[in-house]
């Protein structure tokens, strides 16, 4: 079926089945296989089956892959994003490697303190808190589910 406008040059649709499979600019002027002069410009002729829809403001945009509803077009779902591939075991342990060096710029001042016998209670609190949170990290390969699924300690306020 064919649902030409005018004889302008017009942007239309290629239907088929309700599925917009292609976009072409057209003259609405058929093709008469039996009328060709070679060398003269003719019609063109839709896929067997097709149908043309002229697009306009009303119709709204065509995009291949969307739907003809008989009234306006709808556009293609977005493909759903690829999956993330799972972490390996050489980037889990750069991430924990740099997790455990900020921890030790947090140990060691806190630990010169306590040594010297200068820290307060908070201050060994938290160097205790912070070698808890170390150790947790060294433990990330012990967990069952390394590397693809590491579940990383929180670290200490």
């Amino acid at each position: 079926m064919v649902i030409p406008m005018s004889n302008a040059i017009s942007e239309y649709a290629v239907v088929e089945v309700g599925i917009v499979t292609n976009v072409v600019l057209w003259d609405g002027a058929l093709h008469d296989p039996e009328q060709v002069v070679e060398g003269e410009p003719g019609g063109w002729q839709p896929p067997q089956g097709a149908t043309l829809v002229r697009i306009t403001g009303d119709t709204g945009p065509a995009v291949i892959g969307g739907t003809w509803d008989g009234v306006a077009f709808t556009a293609p779902a977005e493909p759903p994003a690829p999956p993330v591939p799972p972490p390996t075991a050489a980037q889990v342990i750069a991430q924990r490697d740099a997790l455990l060096a900020m921890a030790a710029l947090r140990i060691d001042p806190l630990n010169d303190a306590v040594e010297l016998g200068d820290a307060t209670a908070a201050e060994e609190a938290a160097l205790k808190a912070w070698r808890q949170y170390r150790v947790k990290l060294m433990r990330i390969e012990q967990q069952s589910g390394f590397p693809a699924s590491v579940v990383w300690p929180d670290a200490p306020q």
